[in-house]
């Protein structure tokens, strides 16, 4: 019988493909007791007695011993108990990728800019910085900046992507704000959208838009700009594993979770899938 290999899902948000992860470093020696152990090789079910188990490359419980992956059910769903026949048997492979990561769309803008009755030949700027979510996993640094026209109660905004090492071009990403000069409040612009785009083509483009309707016009009032509502979240992704004494293999998330993702399969001497417990314990 061939060895299966199932991934959990996690009911990603995106459909975007996620930022890998780093993959745990953790080894264990596993000894059932009693019982063996059982590994895969081609077609055929191995019984061992002694594992070295840590993740390969790919995320694949392996024993390092032999190099071959150590056999198990993976949950139906996170803390889910897992089946435990022949049919189901096959590798337990851990996410090597972040998981449930949004998008930022939407933001909405909030603040308080000074209006000048007399004419004036220096202008004020404004500048918020702000992190959104590619649906990846990972986070780019945005500002948004305001700066007086020349023409009374308008304001023109652009936004900049902050220096870093995957920086974006920046589509559209700019437009004009008018106030009303008596109630200060905005009678044009109150919306805009940007647009991200990476060179590198696999990763998604993000459009995101913009609300300022919150944003006012005020003599009186201390200035200030500020990002009030995002959406989008990184996601999460596995920050390390363990093996119990029963053999259920546990993940811990970054955030802070820990859930139960799949069982190491325990037989008998004469190869009957009975269960057991074994003894665990860290290797380097």
């Amino acid at each position: 019988m061939s060895a299966l290999s199932r991934r959990v899902d996690f009911g990603s948000a995106t459909t975007q493909p996620t930022r890998r992860s780093e993959i745990p470093r953790s080894k264990f020696e596993v000894i059932p007791n009693p019982g063996v152990l059982i590994e895969g090789s081609s077609n055929r079910f191995l019984p061992i007695r002694r594992a070295h188990i840590h993740l390969n490359a790919t995320g694949v419980l392996t024993n390092s011993l032999t190099d071959r992956p150590v056999l198990g059910w993976m949950a139906d769903g996170i803390g889910a108990n897992t089946p435990r026949s022949t049919q189901e048997l096959g590798q337990i492979s851990l996410p090597t990728h972040r998981f449930g990561a949004e998008t930022t769309t939407h933001i909405e803008w909030q603040g308080t800019l000074p209006s000048r009755a007399h004419s004036h030949d220096k202008f004020f700027y404004f500048e918020a910085p702000t992190k959104v979510h590619d649906g990846t996993g990972g986070v780019v640094q945005l500002s948004l900046a305001i700066v007086e026209s020349p023409i009374p109660d308008q304001w023109s905004w652009f936004v900049m992507a902050i220096q870093g090492q995957e920086m974006p071009k920046i589509l559209a990403g700019k437009g004009t704000l008018v106030f009303d000069s008596a109630t200060g409040r905005l009678v044009a612009g109150h919306s805009g959208r940007v647009g991200l785009l990476w060179a590198d083509l696999h990763r998604p483009a993000v459009g995101i838009s913009f609300d300022f309707t919150s944003i006012i016009q005020n003599r009186e009032k201390l200035s200030d700009l500020r990002c009030m509502v995002i959406d989008g979240k990184p996601g999460v992704a596995v920050l390390d594993y363990r093996i119990e004494r029963d053999g259920g293999v546990f993940i811990r998330l970054t955030n802070g979770t820990e859930r139960l993702i799949a069982q190491l399969a325990i037989a008998s001497e004469d190869g009957r899938l009975t269960g057991g417990s074994v003894s665990v314990r860290a290797v380097r």
